[in-house]
């Protein structure tokens, strides 16, 4: 797992958290729900996080779906790309291919 915290412009800062782990790893579930429970814990909001629900994949910290570069929905629901619950390969490996 890594944390990152950046400064914008205006002073807000940003936590950016994300949960690196190979496939199988029995903790892995275990670990991303108390990780749920601290942020709950703390009042930290998914708006302020622009949490665009789940899944939601960046590359170099950019969302792989450009329609939603944009967007002002946030919080902790099931995401949609387009008609599908999970991005598209084409989606993916475009966003591969810019990063």
């Amino acid at each position: 797992m890594r944390g990152e915290i950046k400064e914008q412009s205006n002073g807000k800062k940003i936590l950016n958290v994300t949960v690196l782990y190979t496939e199988g790893s029995p903790v892995t579930p275990n670990t991303i729900e108390r990780i749920r429970e601290c942020v709950a814990e703390l009042g930290v909001r998914a708006d302020r996080s622009r949490f665009l629900g789940s899944p939601t994949v960046p590359m170099n910290g950019i969302d792989i779906d450009p329609s939603v570069l944009d967007s002002k929905v946030f919080g902790c629901m099931r995401r949609t790309y387009g008609p599908s619950v999970m991005p598209s390969k084409e989606m993916i490996l475009d966003a591969l291919n810019e990063a």
